[in-house]
């Protein structure tokens, strides 16, 4: 299984923030450039932040997959949010 990281993209204030117009041009822009040099994925993992959710879409849609939520990744990275990620991937 081949692993990307990537962090939210620039989100605004509120209880439910969401992207802001520049948060928006960078989810389009990273998924732009990992559908080059990728193509595809199998599943993007997502936090369960409105914004996390957002990016998460932009780049399941670039990359013709489709988003898996869950709230492990808020917290630390540990064992059992790989135990997680890895779960999930398993489903995909």
């Amino acid at each position: 299984m081949n692993l990307f990281l990537l962090r939210v993209c620039e989100f605004g204030t509120g209880s439910e923030p969401a992207l802001t117009d520049k948060g928006k041009r960078q989810a389009a822009m990273m998924a732009a450039f990992l559908k080059r040099q990728i193509g595809r994925v199998d599943i993007v993992i997502s936090g369960t932040e409105a914004a996390a959710i957002e990016t998460g879409e932009v780049m399941a849609a670039a990359l013709g997959s489709y988003v898996a939520t869950t709230t492990l990744l808020s917290t630390a990275m540990d064992q059992e949010t790989l135990d997680e990620i890895d779960r999930l991937a398993q489903q995909s």
